[in-house]
């Protein structure tokens, strides 16, 4: 059940939820906010979500012989739903318990995006952060940070506390680039006017990449490891999915001049800071859902990256770099890490 579970969150705006009521049951939320289900083991609950799931698809199947999506699209769209349902209800019990106005989230579960975007609209609080690192690495930092409050006590652990600008805290390989990428007979540097020369060529439907400085900390690409192309042509998908073997209906995200954030996309004080880090979805301006179709998912959202730590500062300043990037996760971007690593998959 956790293998591609990151690809769920993308196939169910495809889908109708109409299993989420036979799988709901399962579940439950006490008064204080606990999770609890009436399986007796994991296994248990995934054979029971797997013949939910099974008999679902051979109806489909059944109707529409050549229709291999909808069905999987279903499943995925009742799976969110009762992820929704329950999480909501779980944290809106603690919100209300503990009088929360700021919400930090951590854990795998809240690398879903569309999850993210509920918690920050449903739960009343005034900002939502997802730590960039959302999986088990976040509750590691977490639980340092519940240290630090036992230790010094939370006003004086509040006082010092600094907002995150970046993640860039992986390995720094700069000195391996050029030997590595100007040593294969496919590259060729552009001089030192990268920003207008990038950006020509992603306007004329080149896809290119980003490799500077430190990795990002945690799943996502942002700007240090990154794949680029223009968001204004929607088949490039199509090309960069065949390219990387992904599926095709996970969408892309853009990265976005912070200052052209709220132009584009619907961005507010609870989830600025959260649209920084790729971590919450949100819906794209009705104004340009049609100008740039490549990184608009189907519901009419987008999870978009702002964040000027990482990247090159050129590009960062170039109006014209606003472009789609693939947020690449787990192996596919950490097969970018090192130069060589990077250069035998891509060039």
């Amino acid at each position: 059940m956790n293998r591609h579970e990151g690809k769920l969150t993308g196939l169910a705006a495809w889908g109708d939820p109409v299993l989420a009521d036979e799988i709901g049951v399962h579940f439950s939320v006490d008064d204080d906010g606990v999770v609890s289900s009436d399986f007796a083991t994991y296994a248990d609950m995934r054979d029971a979500i797997k013949r939910i799931a099974d008999g679902h698809l051979r109806k489909k199947r059944a109707e529409h012989p050549d229709d291999t999506l909808t069905g999987k699209a279903d499943v995925a769209a009742s799976i969110q739903r009762v992820l929704e349902d329950k999480v909501l209800r779980s944290v809106s019990t603690l919100v209300r318990k503990y009088r929360i106005r700021k919400l930090g989230l951590a854990g795998g579960v809240f690398a879903n995006v569309r999850l993210n975007r509920l918690l920050c609209e449903q739960t009343g609080v005034d900002e939502v952060f997802i730590f960039p690192g959302m999986g088990d690495e976040g509750l590691a930092v977490g639980g340092a940070h519940d240290w630090l409050v036992q230790r010094k006590g939370m006003a004086a652990w509040a006082a010092d506390r600094q907002q995150l600008h970046h993640v860039c805290l992986g390995r720094d390989y700069e000195d391996a680039v050029p030997s590595v990428f100007f040593g294969h007979p496919d590259c060729r540097s552009l001089g030192q006017d990268i920003a207008v020369q990038s950006s020509a060529l992603l306007a004329a439907g080149w896809v290119g990449a980003l490799y500077h400085g430190r990795m990002e900390f945690g799943p996502r690409a942002l700007g240090a490891r990154s794949i680029l192309a223009s968001p204004v042509d929607h088949t490039i998908n199509t090309t960069i999915n065949e390219r990387l073997q992904r599926t095709e209906f996970m969408p892309f995200a853009p990265c976005v001049l912070e200052e052209d954030a709220s132009r584009v996309f619907v961005i507010s004080d609870a989830n600025r800071h959260a649209a920084r880090f790729m971590t919450i979805t949100c819906d794209v301006q009705a104004d340009w859902r049609e100008r740039i179709p490549a990184v608009v998912h189907v519901d009419g959202t987008a999870t978009p990256a702002d964040c000027p730590g990482c990247g090159p500062a050129a590009l960062r300043r170039d109006p014209a770099f606003f472009s789609q990037q693939n947020r690449p996760s787990g192996p596919d971007k950490y097969q970018l890490q090192c130069p060589r690593r990077a250069n035998h998959q891509y060039a």
